[in-house]
């Protein structure tokens, strides 16, 4: 891509900036009421706040070096940057895709537990134990699973970056630096570009894109089942909204993200040149916005679009209100007891 004008910089950092702001204030807010609300520390929740720390980072790193043209300033600056912003992104993939394989795994579990999938709170199978006792099992499981996942989803980025560290595969050219950030070096060979790429990043994006979206049709027809299994009312609307959002989930995982993707085969495909560039700006500036995007993304679906969530924060802020109230009628009380004294 050629140098961009300085009005297409304005708007490639505000795309950039917007966005990554949101997706801190959002995966802020994920994991600030998972650290205040207890009943919201489910094993399922534990994988989101993973999920949004990856997001934190790789918003505010994509940002900063979009504020600061990271990619100007020193090459060990440079190297550094991509090697945070890289591992971060390659665990937000891992942790979207155990997101969505938990979640099955979950419903698998509630669908061998026979338990009723909404019920009373002391609900009893045939074989006499509780409904509190089935879910304490599975959030034992789940704690255990959660383990598993943490190895993976952490110590595999991991490997990846020391290896691509090695190799002196990270760092500034031409395609990351027009957004301001850094990723991989420019090597010898164009398929350099294609290898690192692919291994430091866009084949475990394109992975996770297809677990995410089986593994949650999966989910669907497990929710289903389980919903046809026990005939429950209350359970039939609850799992209505619970299937929508396992529909929403994936579509928009995809949708923020694809248009890397797409701008990266297409730099492959143009051997790093590009013979339509307004296009491909526009392309670069949706892409730092959705690169960016992840962490508002699932605040709005797990925070916003959850009943529980929200009635957890408008109950707080009704609270204070009241307290506030309160407050100010205990004071006008004690004044006005005071002037009856004088």
């Amino acid at each position: 891509m050629a140098t961009p004008t300085v009005a297409e910089l304005i708007v490639l950092k505000t795309f950039t900036l917007f966005s990554g702001t949101l997706s801190v204030l959002g995966s802020g807010f994920i994991i600030t009421t998972f650290i205040l609300y207890a009943d919201l520390r489910t094993p399922a929740r534990r994988f989101l706040v993973a999920l949004s720390i990856s997001d934190i980072f790789v918003a505010f790193f994509n940002a900063f070096g979009s504020l600061y043209d990271i990619s100007d300033y020193k090459k060990e600056l440079c190297t550094t940057q991509s090697a945070i912003t890289t591992y971060f992104s390659i665990a937000s993939f891992f942790w979207t895709a155990g997101l969505a394989v938990y979640l099955y795994l979950a419903l698998s579990w509630d669908l061998k537990s026979k338990a009723a999938f909404v019920s009373v709170p002391y609900y009893t199978t045939t074989q006499g134990v509780t409904e509190q006792t089935i879910i304490q099992q599975k959030k034992d499981s789940g704690w255990k699973v959660f383990g598993t996942f943490s190895l993976v989803c952490w110590g595999v980025p991991a490997l990846i970056i020391g290896v691509a560290l090695a190799n002196g595969a990270l760092g500034g050219d031409e395609y990351s630096n027009s957004l301001g950030w850094c990723w991989i070096s420019r090597g010898d060979k164009p398929s350099h570009f294609l290898i690192w790429g692919l291994a430091a990043g866009k084949a475990w994006e394109i992975a996770s894109y297809f677990v995410t979206a089986i593994f949650y049709v999966l989910s669907k027809r497990r929710l289903q089942a389980i919903v046809n299994e026990r005939h429950c009312g209350r359970g039939k609307e609850s799992a209505n909204k619970v299937d929508q959002k396992l529909l929403l989930v994936p579509v928009f995982f995809v949708f923020v993200r694809i248009w890397g993707t797409v701008r990266f085969f297409l730099e492959v495909a143009n051997n790093y040149h590009h013979q339509n560039q307004m296009h491909l700006f526009w392309l670069t500036a949706i892409q730092g916005m959705g690169d960016s995007s992840q962490g508002f993304v699932d605040f709005i679906l797990f925070c916003v679009l959850t009943n529980k969530v929200r009635e957890r924060v408008v109950s707080f802020f009704l609270c204070e209100r009241q307290g506030r109230r309160d407050n100010r009628n205990l004071l006008g009380v004690n004044q006005d007891d005071d002037s009856d004294d004088d």
